[in-house]
């Protein structure tokens, strides 16, 4: 039971023959239609006028063949080059052409004296509104939530062609059910034990492999850290001139001035090791400093390569988004638009039917006038002829006709004067 929306109904969405049903009395009834059957054609037709759905569809079939639609549900998410499809195309007498953007099989009419183009779902949704009035003429209120029913082999992109036909009939598909596993549940419901249910149906084809394919193209990006250092590093030895050098005066000045030299070299090499070991400390520093900004940039790159691959897959998903909800948008104005017409052409056929009602029911009425009055002035003849004659009669007599022929012309003037209202319809 929806919420506020009427009762949940199920529907079985055959290929030749549709049927809706509804929980009642701890058990599933079938609704019969406005014919009085249980199931209904899943024809579409249309003509220069009007569309036509279910039993008024298939009976004129045979005078506009090329406009009246059938076997929708083998077409139903299928592509038009799949061998099932070009197999059928041959035994159809409607026209099926492709898709030019995405290769689905369009079903081509002339309706109104203009080409139209429906897909599969489009047609299986006008079938589901039909059943949708069923149910809402049987429960007397309006319905929202409905379960509808699929061959147990259809594949993924079938199923949800199918979901979008209920959709566009504006029904919330509250699940899809397998036909064998509805018709157990049914038939089993009360019963402890197995139930194996098999099914033959209309379209006992094989399906191959699911047409949708997921495909994904991720661009691969590589990042090249060529950060090459040359460092140059020279030491500069104590180039002092000899002559700077003061010697020692002294007995020892020989020793002094060796002492002095020992000095210098050992403090130029302490020097040289010291700004070496300074050198080399620089340039790990750099190293690592050039090794953390290159893990650095590459983290960066990295974190904005898939920023930016989010930021489109997230565009690309509301684009996508937008765009199927602008088509579901067009197909349920197109199945109003129809529903639309529809109304006005049964209102056109009851004005038309009224007029056609009243027309004869003057026409009976003046014939009945015609009649009674007729009768009247044949009457009034014969009285008159009949005085004419008998002049000379008694006074009994001319009371007894008097009153022979009002008995034949009141009840004509009160019919004239009472009677002026009427039925058209009877």
């Amino acid at each position: 039971m929806g919420k506020g929306e009427g009762p949940a109904i199920g529907i079985d969405l055959g290929t030749c023959y549709s049927c809706v049903a509804i929980w009642q009395r701890n058990r599933v009834e079938i609704i019969p239609n406005d014919l009085g059957n249980r199931t209904t054609p899943s024809y579409v037709a249309f003509n220069e006028t009007h569309r036509l759905i279910g039993q008024a569809a298939k009976d004129q079939v045979s005078m506009n063949p090329a406009n009246t639609v059938f076997d929708s549900k083998r077409l139903i998410g299928r592509r038009f080059n799949d061998e099932s499809v070009q197999r059928d195309i041959k035994l159809w007498p409607f026209k099926v052409i492709a898709d030019p953007d995405h290769g689905r099989p369009i079903i081509a009419v002339t309706y109104k004296y203009e080409e139209k183009h429906f897909l599969a779902e489009e047609i299986s949704s006008m079938v589901l509104v039909k059943m949708k009035e069923i149910a809402e003429a049987h429960c007397g209120s309006k319905i929202k939530n409905a379960v509808i029913s699929v061959p147990a082999r259809f594949n993924h992109s079938q199923r949800q062609a199918t979901m979008d036909a209920g959709v566009i009939a504006g029904l919330d598909v509250m699940r899809l059910i397998n036909e064998p596993t509805a018709a157990a549940i049914a038939y089993g419901l009360d019963k402890d034990g197995t139930v194996i249910a098999m099914i033959g149906q209309g379209a006992d084809d094989d399906v191959g492999e699911a047409t949708l394919e997921d495909e994904q193209h991720m661009e691969e990006i590589k990042i090249h850290q060529g950060i090459d250092s040359d460092m140059n590093v020279a030491t500069q030895e104590d180039t002092k001139p000899k002559k700077e050098i003061h010697i020692c005066q002294g007995p020892n000045g020989h020793m002094a001035i060796a002492m002095k030299e020992v000095n210098i070299q050992k403090e130029i090499k302490d020097k040289a090791q010291e700004a070496e070991k300074n050198i080399s400390q620089d340039k790990e520093d750099k190293k690592r400093e050039i090794k953390d900004k290159g893990q650095e940039a590459e983290k960066n790159i990295a974190q904005d390569k898939e920023d930016k691959k989010k930021e489109i897959k997230d565009k690309g998903q509301e684009v996508a988004k937008n765009i199927a909800q602008d088509k579901e948008d067009k197909k349920k104005e197109k199945v109003e638009k129809y529903k639309a017409e529809d109304k006005e052409h049964k209102k056109k056929i009851e004005a038309k039917d009224a007029l056609e009602n009243c027309a004869y029911y003057m026409s009976y009425k003046i014939n009945d006038v015609k009649k009674a009055l007729t009768k009247t002035e044949d009457a009034i003849e014969q009285t008159i002829l009949w005085l004419q004659r008998n002049q000379l009669s008694e006074a009994d007599e001319f009371v007894d006709k008097m009153k022979e022929l009002e008995g034949i012309c009141y009840p004509f003037i009160t019919k004239m004067y009472q009677g002026a209202g009427g039925d058209y319809g009877k």
